[in-house]
């Protein structure tokens, strides 16, 4: 009976092991043959029972014999000695968690603590008694060197094991560890307190490790180095036998570095909750513990790895990777950690890092462009007073409405940074790679297999197509840990901005300083809040010859004596940014919104100042993209729905012209921009930009205040942008919106009626919120406002609606429209967009535009535009990159586009005037004291289209553009008002003109001129007078003309003059060295099948600048582009080529070079096309006036002017078959004409005769 009792106790145990119950279901969740169970196993896959492994060791026990304490012993203070030596020759010690777990039974067997509490004893070694033992010492050193490893169980790694693993398969996976590396004279000495003291047992135990090197098995290489470390703990016990413990760790390290990864984070937390697993302690034996450990780390180097894509291969190749790393003289870290087990509600971890001085610096790889062609250090940036603190609180429980706390409050002093845009790439790098999609590095090889050779070079979407997205079971989200939240401040003071104005070297920069920064962040599970706001900050353009030293920057004190002379060239007051990202389900944003905003922005200065800022944006942008150094140039698809918006009640600017005491005033009132990208039936994403006041102003100081020139309008720009596959790209932004945005309906109002199904529906609220969600920012719309009703709760829009007279077409089934939808009645395109195209349509509307301005005024305007050209050799290659890099993007992705303009405004009203101006308002008068030319164009509407087709044909672009014109104006004045008389003296009025024209490359162009009517009124006894001020006119903006040609001039042939005078100086001085860049091969191009480097605009671009690299700076400064002697000459094609044939043949291709030199240095070809061109007038008219009577007229009805230009055809007649002929084919019709004309038309004619005859120079002394 007992012996079937027993097999059926076996049986029963068997099925018990097939059917465990492991908790409810609400918990445990649904899995498929309930996988998630073998977590809660105990898989020793970690296990190494070696624990010593050493080529000799020698053990030594010594202790002194107790004797009787002698009267006035000198040794009245120390104790017999006893312990252990121990010396490891080469030796490895494997100790983990397993290891631990193994020691704590047979140290509880050894030595088992006692339930109750110690007593300190009283005084030691009194005269007459037996001495006493104070304390046992373990003594452990090497002669050599000394390897100790923990293996430990990676938890982290426990579901993708799951995934791969069969099931009830042996995990064998391997294990992680941590190893450390200590050289020759690494100590150990450990003491054990026999006498307790009044704070109990003093245990100690102190470590000098030699040449320290830390590797783990994330890299299977070093994380930490030092030449010297030593540990100091004091781990003692309370004299209660459960009272918390205390335990001291002080570290310092001299010439530490770490090559950190984010993965190195997961490893350490996985091998702390490894050590920490096991049976829970009872509470009667609980005891509390508190950690607290402070490092130095002096002379210390901090690297962190900020490859593309966080491709790793070796960690430690400098001539590989790319680093952002922090340097400075000592680090202090201290770390506060209590283990108060599970029978506390909740602990908090307190931690501060603090640097009196830190740099920031970049490393680079020889081939990396910053490498070879940055001058002097390439630190950039430093902060003084560097400290990042706060604290970690969390709960030993998960529950639904429990929150993690973790605040960082990062502090700093005179902090110095350059706004190079590679420098800004890769702290965004460094975010990716540590805190975003790209924690988990891989190797070169890993990369190419999971991205494919064949689809790296394509744009990766982070979203799957609708069809074949899964959409999740809301209500069976489990919560597997407590949420999250962050609160990160960050305060900085007395701080500079440095935005080069190179793209290698700050030598040309403009500085911002400010007394404070603020930055306030709020990060949860489900958003994100930012607050920024800096102090007034001042602005101020440096050149190389004002600074001594281009490294003065940094000396903060110095630089600040120097800023202290000048006076500001920019002042931004108050510039503040606020954001709002609401996160969903998936852990993305899903929508977005950013507000910029300040009170004032003020330029003062040389005109340089702007040029200087355009500069500075170029060379971030070209920087920012890194074409030659990434790996990747587009940047993943995003479909989450933006909003930006910037604020400025006030921009003023006041630029120092050429003229002594003259200055340019531009004010711009309330500034507003916006862009958001919220995908419609119409449009991929909409920017506008109001400016309600525009005036600018040309003003002469130098007695009494006078304006050469004004202009005065309004302007309402809007870009409508029409993205390629604009449907598709709407699909996956509403889809992602509406995955993320299920369960808490903040945002339904950007989704469609069909879109917000019965699944979405069903939910809401299927996560617990643990804060409070911020309402989100609604359409500021009538129709939206009164449909819902404001709730004073804390929660978003309530979903009930108060029925309001509403439109009957806005609702649909008691559903209305969301902002995304536009009734077809109101809107409705008249085309589909192509899905091949980019579309661009700007419209800008400009309210009434008053324009006044005098011949100084202009000619001071051509000045400025001519002035404003650069000179400096490395501005001008700087320059000449930015263009090359955009063409060759152009070429290696191309995108066709299509760009539509619309230019409205009510009115165009132009007074051009002899005299200076004392104020804008007599210009405008009925009635003014000198002589005033007149333009006014009413209702003028120009439309503009523009289609730009490119084809890459190899190594070239084939680009194709067609455009398409269409003008409309109500009404067009022309008028010449002399002061003698009250009416104009001659004007020309034309009504309802419609002018368009079309063009396509290889097709004719095709134009027409329609006037509905056209007539001139000139009064005969003023005629010469007119006549003397236009000629004047001429004659005095000859000039103002001439500068804005040679403006034009410059701007297309400066390339070509930089090309070949570089190219000279490469020749003469014999420059046959090549940088580094072009010798030294870059692992990004192993698995690029296009990139800029394997043209030879690149390769021609990289040797022109190593070539300037050569020039001395007094060479440099000779080079000037208005020097006829340094333009290029007719032949320098054939110089230029000829040059070039013997630099690097083997992978030079000839045909590239040509072309590219072509295009630097010739003339674009006069394009031969053909034309069709018509005019049509309905009525034209001439009067002739004299004493307010017309006297002659000429009446022209229905006038029709065709004329066409065929293409140019070889004169067979022609001297040597070289002449070109051009013919023309012109046809007039008149239907009518009607004309009476008196002897006063002959008196006309020979008043122009002489007026305008060479002889007669009256007119150069006007008035005449």
């Amino acid at each position: 009976m007992l012996s079937h009792l027993r097999l059926k106790r076996r049986k029963r145990r068997a099925n018990l092991q097939q059917d465990d119950w492991h908790g409810l279901r609400r918990y445990v969740g649904e899995f498929p043959q309930e996988r998630v169970v073998e977590l809660t196993d105990i898989e020793e896959y970690a296990k190494y029972s070696l624990i010593l492994d050493s080529v000799s060791t020698q053990i030594k026990y010594f202790y002194d014999v107790p004797g009787v304490q002698p009267l006035r012993s000198a040794y009245d203070d120390q104790s017999p000695q006893t312990g252990v030596d121990v010396e490891l020759s080469m030796a490895t010690v494997h100790y983990g968690s397993w290891a631990d777990r193994q020691r704590a039974p047979l140290q509880t067997l050894l030595f088992p603590a006692l339930a109750r509490d110690g007593e300190p004893l009283g005084p030691q070694n009194e005269s007459g008694t037996l001495r006493k033992y104070a304390c046992f010492t373990l003594n452990v050193c090497t002669p050599n060197e000394l390897i100790v490893r923990v293996p430990t169980r990676e938890f982290s790694k426990d579901k993708e094991e799951l995934a791969t693993r069969e099931e009830k398969q042996k995990n064998t996976r391997p294990f992680g560890w941590l190893e450390l590396k200590l050289g020759k004279g690494t100590e150990f000495t450990y003491t054990n307190a026999y006498v307790a003291l009044q704070d109990g047992w003093p245990n100690t135990l102190h470590v000098d490790m030699a040449d320290l090197e830390v590797r783990t098995s994330v890299t299977h290489d070093i994380l930490f180095t030092a030449d010297r470390h030593v540990l100091d703990a004091e781990i003692g016990f309370p004299l209660q036998w459960n009272g918390e413990c205390f335990w001291k760790f002080a570290m310092d390290s001299t010439q530490g570095k770490f090559f950190f990864l984010r993965e190195h984070i997961t490893l350490f937390i996985d091998m702390v909750s490894d050590f920490a697993l096991g049976a829970p302690a009872k509470f009667e034996n609980y005891r509390p513990f508190t950690y607290a450990l402070s490092w130095s780390v002096h002379d210390f180097l901090l690297y962190f790895n900020v490859n593309d894509h966080n491709i790793i291969n070796d960690p430690l190749d400098f001539d590989s990777n790319k680093y952002i790393c922090f340097r400075g003289d000592v680090m202090d870290i201290d770390l506060t950690l209590p283990l108060n087990g599970m029978f506390a509600a909740s602990s908090n971890i307190e931690y501060r890092v603090f640097a009196p001085l830190l740099d920031l610096t970049l490393e680079v790889p020889p081939w990396h462009t910053v490498s070879a062609f940055m001058k002097g250090s390439k630190k950039m940036g430093s902060t003084a007073n560097f400290q990042i603190a706060g604290n970690y609180t969390y709960y030993s429980k998960v529950e639904v409405d429990h929150n993690n706390f973790a605040v960082i409050d990062v502090t700093g002093d005179d902090i110095t940074l350059f706004f190079h845009g590679y420098l800004v790439r890769y702290l965004f790098t460094f975010r990716e790679n540590y805190f975003g999609d790209f924690i988990n590095f891989r190797t070169f090889e890993e990369y190419i297999l999971s991205e494919g050779l064949d689809k790296q070079d394509s744009m990766t979407n982070n979203l799957e197509p609708p069809s074949q997205t899964h959409e999740p079971d809301y209500w069976k989200l489990l919560k597997a840990e407590n949420d999250l939240n962050i609160l990160f401040t960050f305060k900085a003071r007395k701080g500079i901005i440095v935005l080069p104005g190179q793209i290698y070297d700050h030598a040309h920069h403009i500085s911002l300083c400010f007394d404070y920064l603020d930055v306030d962040i709020h990060l949860c599970q489900f958003y994100m809040d930012l607050q920024a706001d800096f102090s007034t900050a001042s602005g101020y353009q440096i050149t190389p010859e004002a600074l001594a030293l281009s490294e003065m920057i940094f000396y903060r004190k110095a630089y600040g004596d120097f800023l202290s002379l000048k006076s500001p060239d920019i002042i931004i007051d108050t510039f503040s940014v606020h954001t709002h990202r609401m996160l969903g389900v998936d852990d993305l944003t899903y929508q977005c919104k950013w507000d910029f905003a300040c009170d004032l922005i003020s330029i003062d200065g040389n005109p340089s100042v702007l040029s200087g800022l355009d500069t500075v944006f170029e060379n971030f942008v070209l920087g920012y993209r890194d074409l030659e150094n990434s790996l990747t140039y587009q940047v993943p698809a995003t479909y989450d729905a933006a909003h930006f918006s910037f604020r400025c009640p006030e921009i003023k600017i006041r630029l120092n012209l050429a003229a002594p005491q003259t200055f340019l005033e531009i004010e711009i009132d309330d500034l507003l921009a916006t862009f958001n990208d919220v995908a419609n039936e119409r449009y991929s994403s909409r920017m506008s930009v109001l400016l309600p006041r525009i005036v600018a102003r040309v003003i002469d100081e130098s007695e009494k205040p006078k304006i050469l020139a004004f202009l005065e309008t309004s302007l309402h720009q809007t870009n409508f942008t029409q993205k390629l596959n604009m449907q598709e790209h709407r699909d996956l932004q509403h889809e992602h919106i509406r995955r993320n945005n299920a369960t808490t309906h903040r945002t339904s109002f950007l989704l469609y009626a069909d879109e917000k199904d019965e699944a979405f529906f069903d939910a809401k609220d299927s996560v617990f919120a643990t804060v409070l969600l911020p309402m989100a920012s609604v359409p500021l719309t009538e129709e939206f406002l009164s449909y819902h009703k404001p709730n004073d709760s804390r929660s978003s829009l309530e979903s009930d609606s108060i029925k309001l007279d509403l439109d009957e077409s806005s609702i649909v089934n008691g559903e209305m429209y969301p902002t995304t939808i536009y009734p077809e009645e109101d809107f409705k395109p008249a085309e589909k967009p192509d899905n091949q195209f980019k579309n661009d349509s700007f419209v800008l509307k400009f309210e009434t535009v008053k324009l006044c301005l005098c011949p100084q005024g202009l000619n001071i305007i051509s000045r400025l535009v001519l002035g404003t050209e650069e000179s400096d050799i490395d501005i001008l290659l700087d320059k000449l990159q930015c263009s090359v890099m955009k063409d060759l993007k152009t070429l290696i992705l191309p995108v066709p586009m299509i760009d539509n303009v619309r230019f409205v405004s009510p009115l165009i009203d132009v007074r051009v005037a002899e005299h200076i101006m004392d104020s804008p308002a007599s210009m405008f008068s009925t009635s003014q004291p000198f002589p005033v030319l007149t333009l006014a164009i009413l209702e003028p509407s120009l439309a503009l289209l523009m289609q730009h087709s490119r084809v890459r044909l190899g190594s070239y672009l084939e680009e194709q553009t067609a455009l398409t014109l269409a003008l409309h104006v109500s009404e067009a004045y022309v008028s010449v008002s002399l002061p003698t008389c009250f009416s104009a003296a001659a004007s020309i009025q034309v009504s309802e003109v419609e002018a368009w024209c079309t063009k396509t490359e290889g097709v004719t162009l095709v134009a027409s001129l329609l006037m509905d009517f056209a007539k001139a009124d000139i009064d005969q006894y003023l005629l010469t007078g007119v006549i003397c001020f236009v000629q004047h006119l001429l004659a005095t903006t000859e000039e103002s003309f001439l500068n804005f040609a040679k403006a034009a001039l410059n701007s297309k042939r400066w390339k070509g003059d930089l090309l070949y005078a570089l190219c000279k100086y490469g020749v003469t001085h014999r420059v046959l060295s090549d940088p580094e860049v072009i010798t030294k091969p870059a692992r990004i191009l192993r698995s690029k099948r296009d990139h800029v480097r394997f043209y030879e605009a690149w390769k021609i671009m990289t040797k022109l600048r190593s070539i300037a690299g050569e020039m001395t700076p007094g060479e440099a400064r000779l080079y000037c582009p208005e020097n006829e002697s340094q333009r290029a000459p007719a032949d320098a094609v054939a110089y230029v080529t000829d040059s070039f044939k013997a630099w690097r043949p083997w992978e030079g291709n000839m045909k590239q070079r040509e072309n590219f030199f072509r295009k630097m240095l010739s003339a674009p070809e006069a394009e031969d096309t053909a034309l069709k061109v018509m005019l049509d007038i309905a009525s034209f008219e001439i009067n002739l006036t004299g004493q307010e009577v017309v006297s002659d007229y000429i009446m022209v009805l229905k006038v029709r002017v065709q004329a066409a230009k065929l293409q140019n055809s070889r004169d067979e007649d022609a001297e040597d078959n070289h002449m070109a002929s051009t013919k023309v084919d012109l046809a007039v019709q008149i239907d009518a004409v009607d004309l009476a004309l008196t002897t006063s038309l002959i008196s006309i004619f020979d008043t122009l005769r002489k007026v305008l005859s060479p002889q007669n120079q009256k007119w150069r002394n006007w008035p005449c």
